[in-house]
């Protein structure tokens, strides 16, 4: 019940509507009493109206909310209005020589509302407007920052709540600078990125090339002379550990082993086995060059032997994908500001 808007009747509606609410204002109070007037024991709609004006009521109100005796919400809000008006009108209102509290809030919507709000006719004039202009700068930031990276919301200061405008205008002027300086610091990060790798391997080559051990730290390139001989001594060491025992040799086939790959393959990696038949008199392998599992028998020239075997081979393509989003932003759909808030009245009269 809370969130649900009821429209405001003209003020010789209104009085009417008063008059017979309050005829059966009696019969229900014990159905719909407030939670504050139940913790507080209110008997009657005159006791629960001064509890709610003490739970409820702003700093400045109070008091004379109390010595008027109002309790109906219409007239109390009424004199609360033109309590918090006096004592924290803004500027704007004061220099247009504006003393109603619905013309000021007219005033400072006009000036302070996004164009999106403008544009679909709210004027300020009711106090629904506030929430209605939220829900279309929220439509709006929903529809505007799908598949967009940028600051996030209250990215800056809170230049709404500057009661001064020239002071205001400035502020709105330097969000707006660093806004842009974001995104254009986000286009450039991509390009920058780029150079550094190209420039980090490019000092990794020259290094490489003089048999030093190379630095990037700080985007700045070193080769580095002190560590050096320890740098090539490293790599012998390793080399060494690498290489067969004393008197075994590696695996080494015959020449004319490895066949080149076929015309129709250039450009691709020849696969890593298939043998083909060693030269007439010499034992070998053959293997098929398809990856399957065959067997197969082998007869060795002049012995007489026939020997089976088995033979398997297994093929593995590996692929990579590549994927890349751009991303394109467009002027449709640009939030402009938010609402307006920070003023004790304002916030009062709108809530």
């Amino acid at each position: 019940m809370d969130n649900l808007e009821m429209p405001e009747l003209p003020p010789h509606l209104q009085d009417v509507f008063d008059a017979l609410e309050n005829d059966v204002s009696g019969s229900r109070m014990d159905l719909h009493m407030p939670r504050e007037c139940v913790e507080a024991g209110a008997k009657s709609p005159k006791d629960c109206a001064k509890v709610m004006i003490q739970t409820n009521a702003p700093e400045e109100c109070k008091q004379a909310l109390l010595n008027s005796g109002c309790e109906k919400e219409r007239e109390c809000r009424q004199i609360c209005e033109e309590i918090m008006f006096k004592e924290n009108a803004p500027e704007e209102c004061i220099e247009a020589g504006v003393k109603d509290p619905k013309e000021c809030g007219k005033i400072m919507f006009r000036l302070n509302a996004p164009e999106e709000c403008v544009a679909a006719g709210l004027t300020g004039e009711s106090r629904s407007d506030d929430k209605k202009c939220r829900e279309i700068m929220e439509s709006q930031r929903g529809k505007s920052g799908e598949g967009q990276r940028g600051p996030p919301r209250g990215f800056g200061p809170d230049c709404r709540s500057i009661q001064n405008s020239e002071e205001r205008l400035k502020c709105f002027d330097g969000a707006l600078s660093g806004v842009e300086q974001h995104f254009e610091d986000k286009r450039g990060f991509d390009e920058r990125f780029k150079e550094t790798k190209e420039k980090e391997r490019q000092c990794a080559q020259s290094c490489a090339s003089q048999n030093k051990p190379w630095d990037f730290s700080g985007g700045v390139c070193t080769c580095r002379e002190d560590t050096g001989g320890d740098y090539q001594q490293y790599y012998n060491q390793r080399r060494e550990e690498f290489r067969p025992p004393e008197g075994q040799e590696g695996f080494r086939p015959p020449e004319g082993q490895f066949q080149q790959p076929p015309q129709e393959f250039e450009g691709q990696q020849p696969p890593q086995e298939g043998f083909q038949r060693p030269p007439e008199g010499q034992e070998g392998f053959q293997q098929s060059p398809s990856p399957s599992t065959e067997s197969g028998t082998t007869t060795s020239g002049g012995s007489g032997t026939t020997s089976s075997g088995e033979s398997s081979t297994s093929g593995t393509t590996s692929g990579g994908e590549s994927s890349s989003s751009t991303t394109s932003s467009g002027g449709e759909g640009t939030v402009t500001g938010g609402v307006i808030s920070g003023n004790a009245f304002l916030d009062y009269f709108y809530k």
